[in-house]
């Protein structure tokens, strides 16, 4: 059932500059759907989207990216053109991106750029998989909310249950109006033309009206802990130069820790660098593409 909301009048779509191109690849269970810009190419940049987005969104980075620059962008299990999965773990985003590079960058280390749950993954990858990584750009992929060992016997609870329950229906809307107005209520940093793109690229028709990509499992909590410690001890390992941006008004970070999260990150890659984009939150990229993608033209210009 489409969700009872205000609307946003209608008005201009953001219009893509850069032609996509979508298609899939076999990932560790289902096929992955990915987009790709720009030329052919077995050593493209890679970009990883976050949480309840999608591959295709990262359209409107893309256009603020160098036209000669191959990229492709991959949907996790259960987004835009990928199979869905009964339950979604971190370590199978793990092996993903490991089937996926190992179709995508056959030959080299591949260049990275991953935005929250993205950029999480793409900061596991680059400790894990040093010498598979060339370089790293995270946007915001600082880990998440502290757990406590408490709380994992009713969270692995919770996940079993959800297993043996029918899937949840897809999260409905009237219209892409609708959703676009959601969209820019929760992030009013937003353009209201990037807010109706992002509404088109995350649904699809509906019976009565439309429905998102996302698989609602992914509203699943992970059962089991992936704490600063855990996550920590892979960033100590990342070797390749890399790329910290975050909002100056995010409020993502600001529930890590604020700039001590930021520190932190800094200390354990301290070869790293790290910009704040300015007028911005945790959907920084967005929000202000612009800055974002010339933060990571210097910093793909510098390190290549």
């Amino acid at each position: 059932m489409a969700e009872a909301a205000a609307t946003l009048p209608s008005a201009d779509v953001y219009q893509p500059r850069r032609p996509p191109r979508t298609g899939h690849l076999d990932g560790y269970r289902g096929r992955l759907g990915i987009t790709r810009w720009g030329p052919d190419s077995d050593d493209p940049i890679v970009l990883l989207h976050g949480w309840m987005d999608g591959g295709a969104a990262l359209q409107l980075l893309v256009d603020c990216l160098p036209e000669s620059w191959p990229l492709v962008a991959i949907d996790w299990a259960g987004y835009g053109g990928s199979d869905r999965r009964p339950s979604y773990l971190i370590p199978e985003y793990l092996a993903d991106l490991q089937c996926a590079l190992d179709r995508l960058v056959p030959q080299k280390p591949a260049r990275l750029v991953g935005h929250s749950l993205g950029g999480m993954i793409a900061a596991l990858w680059a400790g894990l998989r040093p010498e598979r990584t060339r370089w790293l750009v995270n946007l915001e992929g600082l880990g998440m909310t502290p757990v406590t060992p408490e709380d994992v016997p009713p969270r692995v609870i919770d996940w079993l249950d959800s297993l043996q329950q029918t899937a949840p229906p897809s999260r409905g809307f009237a219209s892409i109006e609708q959703l676009a107005a959601a969209v820019l209520k929760r992030n009013p940093r937003l353009p209201p033309a990037h807010a109706r793109f992002l509404a088109q690229v995350w649904t699809r028709p509906a019976a009565d009206g439309i429905e998102l990509l996302a698989d609602e499992r992914h509203y699943r909590r992970q059962p089991f802990r992936y704490g600063s410690a855990d996550i920590e001890a892979c960033w100590r390992l990342i070797k390749a130069p890399s790329l910290l941006l975050w909002g100056r008004e995010s409020d993502y970070v600001q529930r890590l820790g604020g700039e001590q999260v930021v520190a932190r990150w800094h200390e354990l890659v301290p070869h790293s660098r790290i910009a704040v984009v300015e007028a911005a939150a945790h959907m920084l990229q967005y929000e202000q593409p612009a800055q974002v993608a010339r933060h990571i033209i210097d910093f793909a210009g510098a390190v290549s």
